[in-house]
């Protein structure tokens, strides 16, 4: 309405113009510089009305340009970035199918149309790492640290690459600079606790654990579980010495922080037995068998009199076996400890007691032995003989991370540096010849 009722004014006036120019006839004379030029009022006044309006069209047309054209500078940008962004998702797609290399010529070209792109540098890194170019890896990682938003990514890729490298120092201090970065980031600070704990640096990885608990990286169960591995990680590291006792302390600690961890007590109770107290050693392995009753333990309960006649020995297992009864290693070592003493029907109620639970090759071993003493044809033990060949063997110390398989527990895994990784896990292979020493650790999953 307004801006109509300003046009009619201004048509108005611009009329009222053109009636008084026409009243008053003449010319008008501009002589400049040798330039003559004769006109009309009427005539001259329109001539300054087009230039005007033709300016103004031009000043219209460079903002248009300007602005939103396709020729504009922020238009060509904008078509670059969106080229980029296709260049990642091909870059995306052939990670999918495994093309490392299409994935680092598309991510490349990515990088080169989106010059600060976190993303594209993280693909070219990823894609090189992948094809074994650790050179131009690391300098993708070097360009995101150098980056004010990839420095985070950069210092994990960096970080993971030294690891797999197996350069502990650098990646702990890597690790140390991401925790400066990221104070609350949960794999930062697991990190920082796992090389902490890899290098054998014990103070900083306790500090490093604690951290780590307050952020919620670990829950309180977990914590405690990795304290008693990095007090049993610093007692293994003293046994040789033991000076002042410093390794059975810390293992005692272990044990008390965590009594379901048979290694620590196991540790704890070697130490008591070689400084001659073998008294304290049984009661250690009783109070460790009623929370998780463990081979391992056994086997030191075993050793800890020499010399002891076989009934003697039944009966302290017996003892053992009562303090957990319903486990499955109580039943069957005492009924091992019974076949060696030659009291078969002890060995025969213990093996009757887990007949229902896992009849493993060692299970059947133990049958075999109890049907030979009884004197037992081979029909009733072939079924036996079979199993003991078949059958499923005893759990192992198996990683967590990679399924790697250890006879005994040990702080680190040997096949992915993992710290407090292992696990005693059931094996589905079949028993095959009984076999000494460590199983070869086998890498099941790769980074």
């Amino acid at each position: 309405m307004r801006r109509g009722l300003f046009l009619l004014i201004i048509l108005s006036l611009l009329s009222a113009l053109a009636i008084w120019a026409a009243d008053r006839p003449g010319r008008i004379v501009i002589d400049w510089q040798g330039w003559k030029v004769e006109s009309s009022l009427l005539t001259l006044a329109l001539m300054v009305l087009g230039l005007a309006v033709i300016i103004w069209l031009l000043a219209r047309l460079w903002s248009w340009l300007k602005s939103g054209h396709a020729l504009s500078p922020e238009r060509r940008a904008l078509r670059r970035a969106r080229a980029g962004i296709k260049d990642m998702d091909d870059a995306l797609s052939a990670f999918a199918t495994g093309d490392m290399k299409s994935a680092r010529k598309a991510s490349e070209t990515a990088i080169k149309r989106i010059e600060d792109s976190a993303m594209a540098r993280l693909l070219a890194a990823q894609a090189s790492a992948n094809l074994g170019d650790s050179k131009a890896a690391d300098k993708h990682y070097q360009a995101l640290l150098d980056s004010e938003r990839g420095q985070l990514i950069g210092l994990r890729g960096q970080l993971l690459t030294a690891r797999r490298k197996g350069e502990v120092t650098k990646a702990l201090d890597l690790a140390t600079q991401a925790v400066l970065k990221a104070p609350k980031s949960a794999w930062v600070l697991k990190q920082a606790f796992e090389l902490a704990a890899q290098s054998g640096q014990w103070i900083q990885a306790q500090q490093a654990l604690n951290v780590a608990q307050r952020q919620g990286a670990f829950t309180k169960q977990e914590a405690q579980t990795h304290l008693a591995a990095l007090y049993f990680a610093q007692a293994a590291e003293l046994e040789a010495e033991n000076v002042d006792g410093k390794a059975l302390q810390l293992a005692l600690k272990a044990h008390k922080i965590a009594p379901g961890f048979p290694p620590a007590a196991v540790l704890a109770g070697r130490l008591h037995r070689s400084a001659g107290n073998f008294r304290r050693a049984s009661k250690l392995v009783e109070t460790a068998w009623k929370a998780c009753p463990h081979p391992s333990l056994a086997e030191l309960y075993a050793v800890l009199k020499s010399n002891e006649d076989p009934k003697a020995r039944l009966k302290r297992f017996q003892y053992l076996a009562g303090l957990n009864p319903e486990h499955r290693e109580s039943q069957l070592r005492v009924a091992e400890m019974a076949l060696n003493a030659g009291e078969f029907v002890e060995a025969r109620t213990a093996l009757e007691a887990v007949k229902d639970g896992d009849l493993n090759a060692r299970y059947a071993r133990l049958m075999l032995r109890l049907l030979e003493k009884e004197g037992a044809d081979a029909t009733k033990k072939a079924p036996w003989s079979d199993l003991a060949v078949k059958g499923t063997m005893e759990p192992v110390w198996t990683c967590g991370s990679c399924g790697s398989e250890r006879a005994r527990w040990l702080p680190h895994c040997p096949s992915c540096t993992s710290f407090n990784s292992f696990i005693w896990d059931k094996q589905d292979k079949a028993a095959g010849p009984a076999q000494g020493g460590e199983v070869l650790g086998l890498l099941t999953s790769g980074e």
